[in-house]
């Protein structure tokens, strides 16, 4: 009788083991850096310049996904995407590269470069990300 008891309890803790160990995998694990961002001149206020931004990413919910760079030279709150990258499930470093005219916002905010992980199509349910970052870009005088 004890036996069939243990035996019991020992099948229900790895069921229940393997249950967990599957909730724990299937935790979503998207996420983007951007690594270094670096100017072909001098980064100042009102030159056009271009950019070379080093992104790490992890895709972890899709085969396949859309990594894209882009600069709030128009609006300090918003950000207009230059260069788009397909990128495949995995963590990877890629290097992006983009021009913008940077803007000394003052008191409004920083000029900054944002990246973004993104489905390749959006369905009916609306654009969403699956992580952005964004890093903010020094001027110099």
């Amino acid at each position: 009788m004890k036996l069939s008891r243990f035996s019991i309890l020992l099948v229900l803790m790895v069921v229940l083991s393997a249950v967990a160990f599957g909730q724990e995998r299937q935790k979503v694990n998207d996420r983007i850096k951007i690594v270094t961002v670096s100017a072909e001149g001098p980064i100042r206020d009102g030159v056009k310049n271009d950019f070379t931004v080093e992104i790490e990413y992890t895709l972890d919910t899709a085969d396949e996904a859309t990594v894209s760079i882009g600069f709030n030279s128009d609006d300090p709150g918003r950000f207009r995407m230059t260069t788009f990258k397909k990128v495949a499930r995995g963590t990877t470093l890629i290097t992006l590269k983009g021009f913008a005219t940077p803007e000394d916002w003052k008191e409004r905010g920083d000029f900054a470069v944002n990246a973004i992980l993104a489905p390749i199509t959006s369905d009916s349910g609306g654009y969403r990300p699956y992580a952005g970052t964004k890093k903010v870009i020094d001027l110099q005088p």
